[in-house]
């Protein structure tokens, strides 16, 4: 075989770096997902960067596995955005360079493609098309900018970087629109305040892929048990993907390489522990980083090394599961729920803030269904309008208690009289018109925790049945029903409050670290809960078991027996 030449030994160490990355399970889903919007949330030296620096180098050469993601030569936009805290060679305050994209994407790349590398003036790099197509550009940004500085251009893709504004988060995304680009987010959470990445990223994606170490993380901590990929029923085209600093190959091979070393200690004698091969015990990925991070607590942990967010310590519903507990309602109800069951609403009331009004029922069989919602604005509705639409809402069904906040109490100077009061009129009203089935009105409880209590119960009651009309079990050898609560689709307000309501955080890492989490719930995502809490305190709202035979429904959705329709 003729030896290498000179030039061609140097071409090929071109592509050691590219070559030195080892492929893991996070990166075989990364160059693979078809979600616009794809975000890495990880623990500490994962690999995340150079794991999305090197699927940039393989669009750029045309051998990334989704098609479009190739810059070809056709491509009218060719130019890429890597955004960070700093820009290259940009110091903090501290002295410290804190952009990672650049060197990692550099030495990933075939230095000969370089054109033109970034400067002090132009932190921008140029890079010959290996397809022979027009130059392509590697555009670095800094989240400190200006937001119209980097608005008003069409990039193929954008790359973020650890923790953004808002704002300039919000201005990526027109930026691909005409390219068919995408966005990927690459981020360890940060502990502290609820930030944008938790609610408009992780709590909406619509794929979940997470590595052994995490998904066992999240049963350890929060019970929840996850497989390696979670499809839930988001309608946003988002994919997170979650590993944890044990994840990363190059831990394992430096726990083989010290073990070797070890081993060798104890062969020869020297190790100052271990004087024997038999009492020799080596070391794990685990406990290697369990020696650095041990003493942390365990949110610090769940942050720096699992890549987890606090907020989901804080969920005042920790058995909510979107795959779960949100049924179709075309499949379950294609007619609506029968008449004859429990049915009850309520209404979260505020004078400015939207009303939240929801529905729900009981079955004869213990299971609730929250099955329609109408949120609306006082500011730009009339307390007539309001009630016309519930009404409206309500179909024919009757209803055994109708609920509101006692804010609604509450005299209103202009007339004398409170909502309640004018809610229970034009209600009579509608119902002497045959418009709806009546109502009459009440302030709920707001003394007792009882219907909080309950809804978790039912939740973690919904994934034992695991669907519908499944809730027959054997305990002590008697056949019970367990008591569940499910979620129709159509009800997006409802689903999203429950999955998203949390307790209030603390602004600052040392208040973290020093004080107990507060038990104080959040406002936002509050209202429809506080609606189905206020139900389940009455005692009134239970299920009705003389109905009808209620054996024939079992394991498959109702029919036309019952009136009532859901739109």
């Amino acid at each position: 075989m003729d030896e290498l030449t000179n030039q061609e030994i140097e071409q090929l160490n071109e592509w050691a770096g590219f070559f030195s990355i080892k492929p893991t399970f996070i990166f075989a889903h990364l160059i693979t997902r078809p979600e616009r919007f794809i975000a890495l949330y990880t623990g500490n030296r994962y690999g995340k960067t150079v794991s999305v620096a090197k699927q940039y180098v393989m669009r750029i050469f045309g051998i990334h596995p989704i098609e479009h993601k190739n810059m070809r030569t056709n491509k009218r936009i060719r130019t890429y955005r890597f955004a960070s805290a700093t820009l290259p060679n940009e110091p903090d305050g501290a002295g410290e360079i804190r952009n990672t994209q650049y060197p990692a994407f550099k030495r990933l790349l075939p230095k000969s493609l370089i054109k033109k590398d970034i400067t002090a003036r132009r932190p921008a790099m140029t890079i010959i098309d290996p397809q022979g197509g027009k130059d392509i550009i590697i555009e670095f940004v800094s989240f400190s900018q200006e937001v119209q500085d980097v608005a008003g251009v069409e990039r193929a893709s954008i790359w973020l970087d650890e923790k953004a504004d808002r704002s300039f988060f919000e201005e990526q995304m027109p930026r691909i629109i005409t390219s068919d680009g995408d966005i990927i987010h690459t981020f360890t959470p940060a502990l502290g305040h609820i930030t944008w990445e938790y609610e408009e990223v992780y709590e909406k994606a619509k794929t979940y892929i997470r590595t052994d170490a995490v998904c066992k993380r999240l049963e350890q901590r929060f019970g929840r048990k996850v497989g390696n990929i979670e499809i839930t029923n988001s309608k946003e085209d988002i994919c997170v993907m979650q590993a944890a600093t044990d994840d990363n190959p190059f831990f394992t091979d430096l726990v083989i390489e010290k073990n070797k070393n070890e081993l060798n200690l104890v062969k020869a004698g020297k190790h100052p522990i271990y004087k024997t091969i038999e009492s020799y015990k080596p070391i794990t990925v685990s406990s290697y980083i369990d020696e650095f991070i041990g003493t942390y607590s365990p949110d610090t942990i769940d942050v720096r090394r699992y890549g987890m967010f606090r907020q989901m310590s804080g969920r005042i519903f920790k058995d909510y599961e979107p795959s779960i507990h949100i049924i179709d309602a075309e499949k379950y109800f294609p007619e609506g729920l029968p008449y004859e069951w429990t049915h009850a609403r309520g209404i979260d009331y505020h004078e400015a803030v939207d009303w939240h009004c929801g529905f729900i029922a009981i079955s004869p069989d213990d299971e609730a269904f929250i099955y329609d919602e109408l949120v609306i604005s006082p500011e730009r509705n009339t307390t007539y309008v309001i009630a016309n639409q519930i009404v409206t809402k309500s179909k024919d069904y009757k209803y055994t208690l109708n609920k509101i906040d006692p804010l609604a109490a509450k005299k209103q100077t202009n007339t004398n009289l409170s909502t309640i009061e004018d809610l229970n009129r034009y209600f009579y009203d509608f119902n002497r018109e045959k418009f709806g089935t009546g109502g009459y009105w009440t302030s709920w409880d707001t003394k007792s925790t009882r219907g909080r209590e309950v809804i978790r119960e039912r939740l973690a009651n919904a994934k034992i049945a695991g669907k519908p009309f499944n809730n027959t079990m054997v305990r002590n050898g008697r056949t019970v029903r367990l008591p569940t609560i499910w979620i129709l689709s159509n009800c997006r307000h409802s689903a999203e409050a429950m999955k998203n309501w949390r307790l209030e955080e603390w602004g600052s890492q040392d208040k973290l670290e020093t004080k107990d989490i507060k038990e104080t719930p959040q406002q936002k995502w509050s209202h429809m809960n506080m609606v189905w809490e206020a139900l389940f305190k009455e005692a009134a709202f239970r299920a009705r078991s003389n109905i009808h035979d209620n054996t024939s429904h079992i394991n498959k959705p109702y029919n036309n027996y019952f009136r009532g329709a859901v739109v």
